[in-house]
């Protein structure tokens, strides 16, 4: 991490940000002195409340830059690298993971699509012209703790994937596809996490994430019933020996529980 030089008017320590206000004036100002503190912070409960807290007005703010929105997801990455083991930390990150969700979203860019690449997170936004949409799928080629994450987006499906997501053309529909008008098409966002500290779920203590995580979401769409399918495709980062090292399964995430007792059996 390049450390910044130390921003005169903002406090020396995460604690002492509690009162500061996000303004569209100093937001970029305030995560680069967080993204500055990190290294020397302790990252208890309480500063990762203050840390969520100004994420969260961030992602209120009416424009997010790229700029700005690769600083946020370089202080949770940073976090999450961490790998905290804190029953307090847990609480908070359905929020974190909310408020990522919503700041894709609301990043102001110019092309039809935007990327922000970290050493452990990927977030893609794409707003794809829904008259010529045949499929998209969205891969890790590369990744190795920390290391060399590379993404990928193609028109069909990956054959070889660290993990990849496969929207099928029937989805066009939830595009915007009535509108003439490129901004009224809405976006696809697609996030990937290497480290799998935010799904950690404290009520199962004989199973563990064993793949790493990916997300696809559509901008306000609530989807249901297509007539093809979705395709989530992981790889094992440890491979399943059989027995001894129990059953396979596929697991979803929500905001109420990280992993559903009903699963569906890995294909």
């Amino acid at each position: 991490m390049t450390k910044c030089k130390l921003l005169e008017k903002l406090p020396n320590n995460i604690l002492g940000l509690q009162d500061i206000k996000i303004t569209e004036e100093n937001a970029q100002d305030v995560v680069q002195h967080i993204l500055y503190l990190l290294p020397d912070a302790t990252l208890h409960v309480e500063e990762l409340e203050i840390i969520a807290s100004k994420i969260s007005d961030i992602v209120e703010l009416a424009d997010v830059s790229v700029t700005l929105a690769e600083t946020v997801l370089s202080i949770l990455d940073y976090i999450v690298l961490q790998e905290i083991e804190d029953e307090n930390f847990r609480k908070i990150t359905s929020s974190i993971l909310k408020m990522a969700e919503e700041m894709g979203y609301k990043v102001t860019y110019t092309d039809r699509n935007m990327s922000v690449i970290t050493t452990s997170l990927a977030l893609l936004v794409l707003r794809p012209d829904p008259s010529l949409f045949g499929g998209l799928a969205f891969g890790i080629t590369s990744y190795n703790r920390s290391v060399d994450l590379k993404i990928s987006v193609q028109e069909n499906p990956f054959k070889k994937a660290l993990a990849s997501v496969f929207l099928p053309k029937s989805l066009k529909n939830y595009l915007g596809i009535e509108y003439s008008d490129p901004d009224k098409h809405s976006k696809i966002q697609f996030k990937f996490f290497g480290t799998t500290s935010l799904f950690v779920d404290d009520s199962l203590t004989m199973e563990r994430l064993n793949t790493y995580v990916v997300s696809a979401s559509i901008e306000n769409a609530s989807i249901q019933n297509l007539n093809e399918p979705v395709t989530v495709t992981l790889h094992h980062k440890d491979q399943n020996r059989g027995y001894g090292y129990g059953i396979a399964q596929c697991c979803i995430y929500t905001n109420k529980k990280t992993l559903p007792k009903k699963k569906a059996e890995m294909q």
